[in-house]
């Protein structure tokens, strides 16, 4: 899946403040439909600086392992501060808003989240996974798919964020019932759809 010129300009643009370096891996499988439009994708993205690493693997390897995957397209994003925050399925459509925007604030650090709400992010001391069904035609999934992932940045030790491109997925979608996007799973028991605010979201998270 190829970038169009007029908008690898603009994220030329947009990444010409990056920072820290950011490392970005694709597994794939032999039976992905997306896998390969996943790989071309994310690769045109990491050309467009040199503050991007990109690798390729497959599910069946080791490191795949060790991020429990076992699923693809699986899409792993770190820093060497921060532990794995994941997509699952192509960044595509609005989703590639949420792919840009992960990049930028995992390479700068610059969250735009109100302090008071990042002292009580941080303060969380229970190991909380956030699971984000998303559609690419969704234009409010990025949001909540960002404040999940800004969590995670915030609190990497005790915090894991998920998304999944639903229709990529019916039987993980299914398993959770998901009828309609966003819609935010977390720790297995509390989910609520729509993207809320991040103070909303919060309590959500802290409820979980």
């Amino acid at each position: 899946m190829q970038i169009p010129e007029e908008i690898k300009e603009q994220v030329k643009s947009e990444f010409s403040n990056l920072k820290e370096k950011v490392k970005i891996k694709v597994f794939t499988s032999n039976d992905c439909t997306y896998c390969n439009d996943t790989i071309e994708l994310i690769k045109g993205v990491a050309d467009l600086s040199e503050k991007i690493e990109f690798e390729s693997k497959t599910i069946n390897d080791n490191e795949a392992k060790t991020y429990n995957i076992e699923s693809a397209p699986a899409i792993v994003f770190e820093t060497d501060s921060l532990k794995p925050i994941r997509f699952y399925g192509i960044p595509a459509g609005y989703e590639f808003s949420s792919l840009i925007e992960s990049i930028k604030f995992l390479s700068t650090g610059e969250l735009d989240i109100p302090a008071n709400i990042v002292e009580k992010v941080k303060e969380i001391k229970k190991e909380t996974n956030i699971k984000i069904f998303v559609t690419v035609s969704c234009p409010y999934c990025p949001q909540a798919v960002i404040t999940a992932f800004k969590f995670a940045m915030l609190n990497p030790k005790y915090i894991k964020a998920e998304m999944y491109e639903a229709s990529e997925f019916p039987e993980i979608a299914n398993k959770y019932n998901v009828r309609a996007v966003p819609k935010v799973v977390i720790n297995e028991k509390i989910s609520f759809e729509g993207a809320l605010p991040v103070d909303s979201y919060l309590s959500k998270v802290l409820e979980a």
